[in-house]
């Protein structure tokens, strides 16, 4: 799995994930393992771009609902973008609000 990150003095105030297909298995652990210590550094806004998931069991889902709750804990804002509507409807039966518009620079190619 790849990652792209956008460092905050590229998109002030915000940093961004990118998940580089499906969000199940392994690739759950490596999005926690890059997604918690950014919420840890509380940045104003964090993206998690899913545009390359195709898929997101309900580890995934969990991992997103908890970072999304910790994040607002915090007074930060985390943001799903570009799920595909599968995956949407995954994350709303999570109790994660996705952005239903498409982004098309939330993470440079």
């Amino acid at each position: 799995m790849h990652w792209n990150a956008i460092f905050p003095d590229l998109i002030a105030p915000s940093s961004a994930l990118a998940v580089d297909g499906d969000l199940t298995g392994r690739a759950v652990e490596e999005l926690a393992q890059r997604l918690w210590p950014q919420l840890l550094a509380a940045p104003p806004e964090t993206v998690v771009d899913l545009a390359a998931a195709g898929a997101l069991d309900a580890t995934g889902a969990d991992l997103l609902a908890a970072a999304h709750a910790y994040a607002a804990h915090r007074g930060s804002a985390l943001r799903v973008v570009n799920a595909a509507p599968g995956v949407q409807r995954t994350l709303l039966a999570a109790g994660v609000r996705p952005e239903l518009r498409k982004l098309t620079s939330a993470v440079p190619a």
